[in-house]
């Protein structure tokens, strides 16, 4: 009887281990899936946002808004600029993805940007234009004028006319795909080169830029 006792106690030993064994490998081959799923929403993400920033480096509006929730994008519509932003961006816009962070349907991606500073260009292009401006211009010719002067006054080759920053872009999943919901400022700033924030600026607030006469 002992011997039959310690019989069915060796199996259940023995059934135990197998079991536990079983379990711990559910487990781990459920937590291999999670991270494996984990990774390709990563990989997803980051693909998005490099064809987000190789269509905003060309400045291709329209691959741009369809990457977008919201279709409103602030953008510079003159052909010419847009030339010379495609310019810029392509030969002075860099960055890098600091870092992914996917909850759910959510991402936030951080991106730290290297960016040609257009801000000179645009105020000594205006202080050009101010020094010359007669009321029988036509819009046509400012932004022509605004055209010729911002052309003169890039210099890429001074280092002093970049800075670098932090931005975050956040996307949200619709249905397979991942689909840029909002972007910081700063995000919005590196699109087109700042340009569309300074003209804007300039068309709301001209008195900020009485300086550049002097």
């Amino acid at each position: 009887m002992r011997e039959l006792f310690k019989s069915k106690k060796r199996k259940f030993s023995v059934i135990f281990c197998v079991l536990a064994f079983l379990i711990c490998l559910a487990r781990g081959s459920s937590g291999y899936r999670m991270t494996a799923h984990a990774a390709d929403q990563t990989a997803r993400i980051t693909k998005q946002v490099n064809t987000y920033m190789t269509a905003i480096k060309k400045y291709d509006i329209k691959k741009i808004k369809k990457m977008l929730i919201d279709k409103e994008c602030l953008h510079v519509t003159d052909k010419k600029m847009q030339k010379h932003i495609r310019k810029i961006n392509r030969e002075c816009l860099n960055y890098e993805i600091s870092s992914v962070k996917v909850r759910g349907k959510s991402a936030t991606v951080r991106l730290h940007i290297t960016q040609y500073n257009i801000q000179t260009d645009f105020e000594c292009a205006l202080r050009e234009i101010l020094l010359e401006y007669s009321k029988s211009w036509s819009e046509d010719k400012v932004i022509k004028k605004l055209n010729k002067y911002l052309r003169e006054n890039y210099h890429p080759e001074e280092a002093s006319e970049y800075f670098e920053y932090n931005a975050k872009i956040r996307l949200t999943k619709k249905g397979n795909r991942w689909m840029i919901n909002k972007m910081d400022k700063n995000t919005v700033l590196f699109k087109d080169a700042s340009l569309a924030y300074f003209l804007e600026d300039y068309g709301k607030h001209p008195n900020k830029y009485l300086y550049v006469i002097n």
